[in-house]
């Protein structure tokens, strides 16, 4: 133990007692009445207490948030892509693993999607009536009506079938005929027809 100076605000020798607790060392203050203006501190170690660190948070944040970034570049290169005749020169260009895509392009009802002659314009701003800006991911023109494609790489959920709603309703604003909006699910390879 050692003797520390007692500041006059901690009231009368006889009824202060205090305690200091950090996480490895406890001190207990006693004020010593036999010395004007000091008290004790006595000190022991306490024993660290073995702690269970949970980072199930932390890991499946960075793991979403690395499945989101693969997904957005996933998304960028099926936006990219103007006809199947372009997709080998597209992927030799990437270092992803492609074969969410390569396993989706497969599908003969997506590679229509990816007619070259049908290609009206791809990942371009809209202004809206309202003055809010979308863009749609891929707009093909078939014998003069719109399809609207828009793809997605989580899970499908209601706002999808709103966004691509919310892409027709204006294209048909701006004085378009449009026939069909599509949801392409990459990693489930699903076409939902809105």
């Amino acid at each position: 133990s050692f003797l520390l100076p007692v500041p006059s605000s901690f009231g009368s020798p006889y009824n202060f007692v205090g305690a200091f607790h950090s996480e490895f060392v406890r001190l207990l203050f006693l004020w010593d009445h036999r010395e004007t203006d000091s008290f004790l501190a006595a000190s022991y170690i306490i024993p660290p207490i073995p702690l269970r660190v949970n980072t199930a948070k932390a890991d499946l944040y960075t793991s979403a948030s690395k499945k989101r970034e693969i997904g957005n570049q996933l998304h960028d290169l099926l936006a990219q892509l103007p006809d199947m005749e372009s997709w080998p020169a597209l992927r030799a260009k990437s270092t992803l693993d492609l074969s969410l895509l390569d396993a989706l392009l497969k599908d003969t009802t997506v590679q229509g999607f990816f007619t070259k002659d049908q290609l009206a314009f791809k990942e371009v701003d809209l202004l809206c009536p309202d003055g809010k800006i979308i863009r749609p991911d891929r707009v093909n023109n078939i014998g003069g009506s719109l399809q609207v494609i828009d793809f997605k790489t989580g899970k499908q959920k209601p706002e999808h079938h709103d966004q691509i709603n919310r892409y027709k309703q204006t294209l048909v604003a701006m004085g378009h005929q449009v026939t069909e909006g599509v949801l392409i699910y990459v990693e489930s390879k699903e076409l939902v027809y809105v």
